[in-house]
């Protein structure tokens, strides 16, 4: 869970009504335990207002101040009053353009408020994070219908290093070197999450044949490590034929390493 705003309501009681009716009324918003007065919610919605979050034995309603367009019905997935939590998909929601005011009404079988008790109310998403509320854009239709939203956390490709493996043919244990790859947890993590990019077109020694390179074998190891080997130990003379491996036949690699699909 990740609490996107939390305040602190004292609560009063007006008629059949107990929470925090409004500011002219019983009941105080803070943003501390006792603290004083203090209803703003910009961590929730950017330059937005509780203007009141009370309840009767049927009826709990949360009224926020839309002051400057940015209240939606979206950014929280419930509210929680103490410990008693409410969905915010289960309520009816209503933005009122006259009165500048977005409302959330829950019907419930009892008050969760009892006068002059002090409650937590945090605001809070089912999805896990750092807290202190969601950044990005989000980009909402006539309807209040989410069409776009760079708050949430998405896979990128991430460059995270260019390295050199140099591997000498016939020379165990020369001709494997392993290497150190952040978040490898398998083959198949290395396979389907990890690119390696060859980016010198390999160097072969003038003894070995051929001359356009082999890129190298790339296998897991362990947690956070794998194992580059060189894909052919054969080596030849000057006129092809079959010969000893000697320290000129080797083969250098460049790759630029990257990393799709991972949250590192």
């Amino acid at each position: 869970m990740a609490v996107v705003d939390t305040k602190y309501i004292a609560a009063g009681s007006y008629y059949s009504v107990v929470g925090y009716v409004s500011s002219s009324l019983p009941g105080t918003v803070s943003e501390t335990s006792g603290g004083s007065q203090d209803n703003n919610l910009d961590d929730l919605y950017s330059g937005a207002d509780m203007y009141s979050f009370y309840s009767t034995s049927a009826e709990l309603n949360l009224y926020i101040t839309d002051n400057s367009s940015n209240v939606v019905n979206s950014g929280w997935d419930f509210v929680k009053i103490g410990t008693a939590s409410f969905n915010r998909t289960d309520a009816t929601y209503t933005a009122d353009f006259v009165s500048g005011r977005d409302r959330w009404r829950w019907t419930v079988t009892s008050n969760p408020f009892v006068n002059g008790t002090t409650y937590a109310i945090s605001f809070e998403t089912t999805s896990s994070g750092g807290g202190g509320g969601n950044y990005g854009f989000q980009q909402f239709d006539s309807s209040s219908d989410l069409m776009l939203d760079t708050s949430t956390a998405v896979t990128t490709l991430v460059k995270l290093d260019t390295v050199t493996i140099t591997l000498y043919k016939g020379q165990t244990p020369s001709d494997s070197e392993n290497y150190n790859l952040t978040g490898v947890t398998s083959q198949q993590d290395l396979d389907d999450n990890y690119i390696f990019a060859q980016i010198n077109g390999g160097f072969w020694s003038i003894v070995t044949a051929g001359g356009g390179g082999e890129s190298h074998i790339i296998t897991y190891v362990s947690p956070g490590v794998i194992k580059f080997t060189i894909s052919n130990n054969s080596c030849y003379n000057f006129f092809g034929a079959p010969a000893a491996c000697n320290s000129f036949d080797l083969i250098a690699e460049t790759y630029e390493v990257y990393t799709i699909g991972k949250l590192l």
